[in-house]
This record gives C-alpha cells, sequence and structure tokens, in this order.
C-alpha cells in the first residue's frame, strides 16, 4: 500500500521550493493519476509540458490519462507529440497501439504493436 498523502504534501513542497521543476510536475501527475485525481494530474501534465514541450514521458502519460478519461483525439495528439520527441520509445508505440485498438483502427494499431516488438527485441 502506497504512502500517497505523504508523497502528495512532498510534491507539494517540491512544487513550491521550483515551481518550474518538469520531472516534479511530471511525477506528481502519475501519482494523481494512479489516485484517480484526473483533473488534477491533467493539470500537473500541463504544467510538465509548459516547462519542458519535448519531454517525451509526460507526452505519454498524459496521452494516457486522456485515453482513460475517453478524449481518444487528445490522447492520439500526445502519443504522436511523444513519438516526436522520442521516436523509439516502446512504451509508447504500445500505449499508441492500445489506443488505435479502442479506436477501430486495427491496421494502424498492428503497426504500433508492431513496432514495441521490434524495439522490444533490441533492448
Amino acid at each position: 500500500m502506497g504512502r500517497y498523502d505523504e508523497a502528495d504534501k512532498q510534491y507539494q513542497l517540491a512544487i513550491k521550493a521550483d515551481p518550474n521543476n518538469a520531472y516534479t510536475h511530471f511525477y506528481y501527475g502519475i501519482l494523481l493519476s494512479e489516485r484517480e485525481c484526473y483533473e488534477e494530474a491533467e493539470k500537473q501534465y500541463i504544467l510538465a509540458l509548459k516547462a519542458n514541450p519535448n519531454n517525451a514521458s509526460a507526452h505519454s502519460y498524459y496521452g494516457l490519462l486522456l485515453a482513460e478519461t475517453g478524449r481518444y483525439d487528445e490522447a492520439e495528439k500526445q502519443y504522436v507529440l511523444a513519438l516526436k520527441a522520442e521516436p523509439n520509445d516502446k512504451d509508447t508505440h504500445y500505449y499508441y497501439g492500445d489506443l488505435l485498438e479502442e479506436m477501430g483502427r486495427n491496421e494502424e494499431a498492428e503497426k504500433q504493436y508492431s513496432l514495441f516488438a521490434t524495439l522490444s527485441e533490441m533492448k
């Protein structure tokens, strides 16, 4: 069982100390997503991306949040941005494949899954 309340307080202190730290906002967004505090998590991902627009992980996790909340078109945009920043991010290819499959775009999904498999074999 996680110590979410304690972690939440630590993230808030870290943000107060350095409000423009992309990684603090990103990881706080993950914590909030895990707690299903989607509105607050989205704010943190946006702040992370404002501080570092090329953070592929932040784009990818923001895409996961958007997909989880049914905002598929917005999620797709985040995955595309993540892959633009880091074309070999195998996890983003997998998440993007899941989204495309959910959207009924199976051929495109298979391409993403294939890229995921290829990249997984390389590492």
